[in-house]
């Protein structure tokens, strides 16, 4: 399974390899939360993650999340732009930001600027 949503897509923004531990939950077509649960990242932009989880969700779900940066927590929210399978169970996810606060924004961008400030 990989699967892209635009295989013309560029990339926008610079990722830099980074974990980071970060709790997401998805919402049914009701907008109620349906599942919760963690993962981690691989690479984190200002644009999204690439997250490394058990538990994916199709291309296109929209995701609450948590991801703790620095001594920091920051809550977009983000649409499943890329799956892509992993040997034993693991799916990495593709995560592009749909929703950020200014404040959480500024913190990834020095966080990714500065090469992981922590």
């Amino acid at each position: 399974m990989a699967t892209k949503a635009n295989n013309d897509e560029k990339r926008a923004y610079t990722r830099v390899v980074s974990v980071n531990l970060v709790t997401y939950r998805h919402f049914d077509d009701s907008g109620d939360i349906d599942e919760s649960s963690m993962g981690r990242t691989r690479n984190i932009s200002e644009g999204g993650i690439l997250l490394e989880v058990y538990k994916h969700y199709p291309l296109f779900s929209i995701l609450e999340l948590q991801i703790a940066l620095c001594e920091e927590v920051i809550n977009p929210r983000g649409r499943v732009v890329r799956l892509q399978e992993l040997e034993g169970g693991l799916v990495e996810m593709g995560i592009k930001f749909i929703e950020i606060s200014p404040r959480d924004s500024s913190l990834i961008s020095d966080y990714v600027n500065k090469g992981q400030p922590c």
